[in-house]
């Protein structure tokens, strides 16, 4: 069975946790509003919008998936109010020794930094907690928002190349970014503090 990667993970401004039924109406909506620039690099987004049952679907699977352990989905949310603010992911398709770190965040939300708190924390999680090899973020090179993420917290350019990419893993030009365990201690993500895995105790503040 593959890595035991936690359901929930929590920063100091956002929750990252498995996705749940009571989530489709937000889901809905963020995604439905957002449609038009998520689809410029996201082919997923061009199906959308898509019915109450297709979504269902879609939150089955990633229950289905993080249950069995084969690919891990979260929903993003704000940690104070709870509100849907997009999805990340730890995805299994490198093979059992590494994550593919995805992401997407609503228009107002960007520039905010939340993004690469989310991955920061994805990051520690899986290079220091699960003892992954190395962490890998795919991005379009024309999506400077996106790239930013990896640079800023140490992540190498490891190729640029026509390869699959995305949840639909379809072929593009992608740049390769990626972060090893033994480069860990030199990138930003270990000056950042430390995410809490699991459910926290009712009432119990975040702490560094």
């Amino acid at each position: 069975m593959g890595h035991p990667v936690p359901r929930r993970i929590d920063t100091e401004r956002l929750t990252l946790r498995c996705y749940e039924p009571a989530d489709l109406d937000s889901m809905s909506a963020v995604i439905t509003a957002e449609r038009d620039r998520l689809a410029v690099f996201m082919p997923w987004a061009r199906s959308e919008p898509i019915s109450p049952r297709e979504r269902a679907e879609v939150v089955a699977t990633f229950i289905r998936e993080f249950d069995e352990r084969e690919n891990f989905t979260f929903g993003m949310f704000d940690r104070q109010s709870g509100e849907y603010v997009g999805s990340t992911g730890m995805h299994t398709r490198l093979g059992p020794d590494a994550f593919e770190i995805g992401y997407w965040i609503r228009a107002d939300r960007e520039g905010t930094g939340l993004i690469r708190e989310a991955v920061a924390a994805q990051t520690w999680v899986a290079l220091e907690t699960l003892g992954a090899a190395w962490v890998e973020i795919r991005c379009d090179p024309a999506n400077a928002r996106s790239r930013r993420v990896p640079d800023s917290l140490g992540f190498t350019l490891a190729d640029t190349r026509v390869d699959a990419c995305g949840a639909d893993q379809h072929r593009e030009f992608v740049e390769i970014w990626q972060l090893s365990r033994d480069a860990l201690s030199a990138s930003a993500v270990a000056s950042m503090p430390r995410p809490m895995v699991g459910a926290p105790r009712e009432g119990a503040p975040w702490t560094a």
